[in-house]
């Protein structure tokens, strides 16, 4: 396939950065390859697709501080990312079936050093696959210099083939950092007042990042 695109960024200060792309694949030959002799020697052969395949992407995502906007606000943050993908496009990694469309907006409120407050929505679109809305408050704390605990409670709303469902969800995570960008996490969630088709997404585990 043939990949096109631009982006552009804007930058206001360190803390305040808006970057948008817009990209294009196309796909219009097949190649493999043909064996006359029973799989001893092959031959590379091509073929044009009758309907060559063209889709579009286009993506928005920065994060703006309050403070850049009014000075008593450094405190505030907002960060959002937003995609809309057409079904047939292309990237290293797979190819995308249907069309897609993303949405993630959070706004966050620092108190001091020791913890913090967030509200966030999320909107994940997947036509004729699954869409769902979340919309949460996370609060975290600090209780040592490297150790941090964080409560979330969240609305979820998921409509798929079976139908639309709605539930809460309460969940609790530790977290340690043991340098700078490498720490290990445990947490754990619970879903109730499950409505209709949603199925419960209870779960515990344990993760690492590393670098």
């Amino acid at each position: 396939y043939e990949m096109k695109g631009v982006n552009a960024k804007l930058k206001y200060s360190e803390m305040t950065q808006i970057a948008a792309e817009y990209a294009e694949t196309q796909s219009s030959e097949f190649r493999g390859f043909r064996s006359r002799d029973g799989g001893v020697t092959f031959n590379s052969i091509s073929m044009n697709l009758s309907d060559s395949r063209k889709a579009s992407a286009v993506s928005v995502e920065g994060f703006i501080n309050a403070g850049d906007i009014v000075s008593s606000q450094e405190d505030v943050t907002v960060n959002f990312w937003a995609s809309e993908i057409e079904k047939g496009f292309q990237n290293t990694s797979k190819e995308f079936a249907e069309d897609q469309t993303n949405l993630e907006i959070d706004v966050t409120k620092e108190f001091g050093s020791e913890s913090e407050l967030a509200l966030a929505y999320k909107y994940h679109d997947e036509e004729n696959i699954m869409k769902r809305e979340r919309v949460s408050g996370i609060y975290a704390k600090s209780i040592s210099n490297d150790e941090t605990v964080s409560v979330e409670i969240a609305n979820e709303t998921e409509e798929t083939s079976l139908g639309k469902g709605r539930a809460n969800l309460a969940g609790l995570k530790y977290n340690k950092e043991f340098k700078e960008n490498s720490n290990v996490y445990v947490f754990g969630q619970t879903t109730f007042n499950a409505k209709n088709s949603y199925a419960n997404n209870d779960r515990v585990g344990v993760g690492a990042n590393y670098e």
